[in-house]
């Protein structure tokens, strides 16, 4: 076995225990962890507006300053 099929297979084994412990603490499901939902498009797309808007802020704020 290659040193890169090892380290594949350690990192593959590392995450299956770390989503494991997480449902187990969460008490949620693979196929909630692992299903993508309207839901988690409608966090994401907060997420995103707030970056955005953080950004504007700056550049704004920059831009008032320099003129």
């Amino acid at each position: 076995m290659s040193v890169a099929s090892a380290s594949t297979i350690a990192s593959i084994g590392a995450a299956l225990v770390v989503i494991n412990a997480f449902i187990k603490i969460e008490h949620k499901s693979w196929g909630d962890i692992l299903i993508i939902k309207k839901t988690d498009f409608k966090d994401y797309k907060n997420f995103l507006y707030k970056i955005r808007k953080r950004i504007l802020n700056v550049t704004f704020h920059i831009w008032k300053i320099n003129f």
